[in-house]
């Protein structure tokens, strides 16, 4: 009897940024395949990473994603796990198109990693931000019309003021994370 595979998106906070926590992705892919997850395909060097897994808990993929790269690199990481469905939500859902075709780099998704405290509409910008965020399924959208660089947002402003845990990817990212795991489910044959 043949497993269901699924195909899913994982996303690591924080490894190879400002050159702390560096893994290199053949180490990371190897890493998956030693936790059954197949077809482990990576995009850009931050962690990103599409597979196919008979495991249907995204929750208990994320803890042993976590666990493995603690045993193996030292490094305590958050991981979050999100199926093409879920990625296809968040990419309808997109509260800033005009923004997005006009530079894809100034708007962000963070995935968040549980359910919020607060209702996100509770959260306040810092005062004169030009920064706007709109709560999504499972996730918050954020435009910062002058960059990332240089926000007024302080980057752990969703986390303490929600109190879980998030991980940002810039709109390109993410088309290009929908697209990684349609060729991973294309290499598993299920179209």
């Amino acid at each position: 009897m043949t497993k269901t595979r699924h195909v899913y998106v994982s996303m690591i906070r924080g490894i190879n940024v400002g050159g702390h926590k560096r893994l290199k992705m053949d180490a990371l892919r190897e890493l998956y395949g030693t936790l059954d997850l197949e077809h482990a395909a990576t995009y850009v060097q931050s962690g990103n990473v599409s597979f196919l897994s008979s495991v249907e808990d995204a929750g208990q993929i994320e803890a042993n994603i976590e666990q493995a790269i603690d045993q193996s690199f030292g490094y305590s990481v958050s991981v979050m796990v999100r199926t093409p469905a879920e990625l296809d939500v968040i990419i309808s859902g997109n509260p800033f198109p005009a923004e997005c075709e006009e530079d894809p780099s100034r708007t962000f998704v963070l995935f968040l990693g549980g359910q919020p405290n607060i209702d996100v509409a509770g959260l306040a910008a810092p005062k004169g931000a030009p920064e706007r965020f709109v709560a999504g399924t499972r996730a918050i959208y954020l435009h910062c019309p002058n960059g990332a660089g240089n926000s007024k947002v302080p980057g752990n402003f969703f986390e303490k003021g929600l109190g879980v845990r998030t991980t940002a990817r810039n709109w390109r990212t993410v088309l290009a994370l929908r697209a990684l795991a349609s060729k991973t489910a294309k290499a598993e044959g299920e179209g």
